[in-house]
């Protein structure tokens, strides 16, 4: 047997899942535990997101000088999103009503 202190947020947090769960504290208590170490196991075995994609991350190369991508596809795009939107506006704009 173990025994915990919580600190008070948590031990309302706590009150409020036994209430809304309708179980034991113990019970919310175990299941809490038994999920962290599972994450906490998990990750280990698989290791870290950032480690896993570490030979990846900062690698991929397109073909050109980076300080030029805003160039190549951002004002592209930006210009192109640009048309739609303006297209669909004008496209479902309301009449205007004429003033008196």
């Amino acid at each position: 047997m173990r025994s915990v202190r919580l600190e008070p947020e948590l031990e309302s947090r706590l009150e409020e899942a036994v209430h809304v769960s309708g179980r034991s504290a113990s019970d919310v208590i175990r299941d809490g535990i038994r999920l962290r170490v599972d994450q906490v196991l998990s990750g280990r075995m698989r290791g870290s997101l950032a480690r896993r994609w570490k030979k990846y991350i900062g690698r991929l190369s397109l073909g050109g000088d980076a300080r030029k991508m805003d160039e190549q596809y951002a004002t592209p795009l930006n210009a192109k999103h640009r048309r739609a939107s303006t297209q669909w506006l004008r496209d479902n704009r309301k009449p205007r009503r004429k003033r008196p």
